[in-house]
């Protein structure tokens, strides 16, 4: 791991990001301190490796609103336009 000070990250930015880019971890200190830590960006798909985790879960967010507003309902009394005194 290799640390520059502020002010080379100022003067060498280029440099810094291309060492990032090849892998490399830089810790970037100001006043003798470490101050930030830059890593390699790894995309991780979460998504994806939960899906297999959570079981019979609903892939169609349709399908969730649905199931929703039915565990909602249920139970309660069907109206109809008759039942609730509307005549046009």
């Amino acid at each position: 791991m290799k640390t520059v000070t502020a002010k080379e990250l100022k003067n060498r930015t280029g440099e810094v990001i291309r060492a990032i880019k090849q892998g490399e971890e830089i810790i970037v200190s100001y006043r003798g301190k470490p101050l930030a830590k830059f890593v390699p960006f790894k995309e991780t798909p979460i998504l994806g490796d939960l899906s297999g985790v959570i079981k019979g879960a609903p892939k169609d967010v349709q399908q969730i609103k649905n199931e929703r507003l039915k565990e909602k309902h249920e139970g309660m009394p069907k109206l109809s336009v008759w039942s609730t005194g509307y005549h046009p």
